[in-house]
């Protein structure tokens, strides 16, 4: 039976609780609560594993949003030259890139979307932004908005000089013949006195 006032379990014929010391009078009585029982300990295993997934799919989203898709395809990334020999644009990981023209270097970002093969070349300098649209022709042609086209086979840039070439332009009737600035070294166009007009 159970002692009535302390509900402890007691042998049937006590008189007297043997842990509260309370007479016991009557029938046995019961128990005026059930034991309380010691809950089950969870398990974090659950819990360790749902973190340790949910982890590995942010890194993974987080490499393609910030290696993968800004920078697009593994197919624009290395070094492109102009087909015509005036520059060139090397694509790095993470939608940076080089891009460097009559031997001047510029940074500047690109996005490129596989799915279109189509990107953007956002370029700034002293305080103007130029943007330019490509478009990835195959693995080796990739053709910029302008219509230059670059390819990965390198080709010989030409120099700074190269780009002032004067042959064979003329001024008014002037001819002024076979003139490169490569030949001149440190060349002042002050020297002329251009009438403007």
């Amino acid at each position: 039976m159970f002692c009535t006032k302390c509900g402890k379990n007691i042998e049937d014929t006590s008189e007297f609780c043997i842990h509260c010391g309370a007479k016991m009078e009557g029938q046995p009585a019961q128990p005026q609560y059930a034991p309380a029982q010691t809950p089950a300990k969870k398990s974090n295993k659950g819990l360790i594993i749902g973190l340790v997934a949910g982890a590995a799919v942010i890194a993974i989203v987080l490499i393609l949003v910030l290696v993968i898709l800004p920078g697009g395809s593994s197919a624009v990334i290395g070094k492109w030259y102009d087909a015509d020999g005036y520059g060139t644009i090397e694509f790095l990981s993470g939608g940076k890139c080089k891009k460097s023209t009559m031997g001047f270097e510029f940074d500047a970002t690109y996005t490129f979307d596989a799915g279109s093969g189509k990107g953007k070349i956002t370029m700034s300098f002293m305080g103007m932004t130029e943007t330019t649209g490509f478009t990835l022709e195959d693995d080796n042609v990739l053709s910029a908005e302008d219509g230059t086209k670059y390819t990965k086979t390198p080709v010989e840039q030409k120099s700074f000089g190269d780009m002032f070439n004067l042959d064979d332009y003329d001024y008014g009737d002037t001819d002024i013949g076979d003139f490169n600035l490569d030949d001149y070294g440190d060349f002042d166009f002050s020297d002329f006195d251009f009438d403007w007009e």
